[in-house]
């Protein structure tokens, strides 16, 4: 997107985020279509975190944990890392598969629910906002051309 911009130092981009928990439990509700039981959410949740323990610092994190440094990787590479984590992993290799949906060259470029059976992972790392945003900082933007705000900032103050 930066090389398409015609003057992108002047570009400010504006982000409002949410609370990591509530959109979790939004994303929850939403996948479930308001039928998901507060333990079978929890099962997820601790699933999904396992998961996370074990792949997020090796293949989406885009903040090295020994030098706090960011370490820009390509999206696809971020997210075959993460297939490969997860599919190492998990005896029920669905889970990743029919969650990420590939371009033409077979690349993985996003997060897709394609089997309502499966509409349920996913909650927890949707709202790590960090790396969506270091994946900016990496297409070339700089931290100062950055808003970021919350939606409860944003409803107690809309005109800050």
């Amino acid at each position: 997107m930066w090389q398409y911009l015609p003057s992108p130092r002047s570009v400010t981009l504006a982000m409002q985020v949410r609370d990591p928990v509530s959109r979790s439990l939004s994303g929850w509700m939403e996948k479930t279509l308001g039928r998901g039981t507060v333990p079978q959410y929890r099962k997820a949740v601790e699933t999904e975190l396992g998961i996370l323990e074990k792949c997020y610092n090796t293949s989406l994190a885009l903040i090295d944990i020994h030098s706090g440094k960011w370490v820009c990787k390509s999206v696809p590479d971020q997210i075959r890392r993460f297939r490969e984590c997860v599919t190492s992993l998990s005896a029920d290799k669905l889970w990743f598969r029919l969650h990420w949906v590939e371009d033409h060259n077979g690349d993985p470029v996003r997060l897709a629910y394609r089997d309502q059976s499966q509409r349920t992972s996913g909650t927890v790392l949707q709202g790590i906002y960090v790396d969506q945003i270091i994946n900016y900082i990496c297409a070339g933007f700089h931290p100062e051309q950055f808003v970021i705000t919350t939606r409860t900032e944003m409803s107690q103050a809309p005109s800050r």
